[in-house]
């Protein structure tokens, strides 16, 4: 008789799968079901400080990096209400204010605070790499 692996153990295991794939950089591929993608330079860690949010285009998406007590963070950078790049508006704590009609943003979650923003903005992981200024791409 061969024994069974329980279920938890084979999903811990997909997911130690998936982190390492992730960390290593690899292109984009399904493991499961679960998309992994490839990590991609965006800038270096000297191009974002606590008052200086960076705008970058990966693709088509336009992204802003903040730093945020010393971590990265990556959000939409367009808010959702009206053409306007986030990156451009008023940061404050964890908090960015759009500067054309005052939605507010969480930086860390990309909860929408304040209205017009309308919805809340997708987040993208980020991470420090030898100086450089990574965004995990799908």
């Amino acid at each position: 008789m061969t024994a069974k692996r329980p279920a938890a153990t084979a999903t811990a295991t997909i997911a130690t799968i998936v982190k390492a794939v992730a960390a290593t950089g690899t292109a984009a591929q399904s493991v499961m079901g679960v998309v992994v993608g490839t990590w991609r330079k965006v800038g270096t860690v000297d191009d974002v400080s606590d008052d200086t949010p960076l705008s970058v285009v990966v693709g088509d998406v336009e992204v802003g990096i903040y730093r945020v007590n010393a971590k990265l963070y990556a959000i939409e950078d367009v808010c959702p209400h009206q053409y306007a790049l986030l990156t451009q508006g008023f940061v404050e704590g964890v908090n960015v204010e759009c500067a054309l009609h005052g939605a507010v943003f969480d930086i860390t979650t990309g909860r929408c605070l304040k209205e017009p923003g309308g919805r809340d903005l997708r987040t993208y992981a980020v991470r420090e790499n030898d100086g450089d200024i990574e965004i995990l791409v799908e």
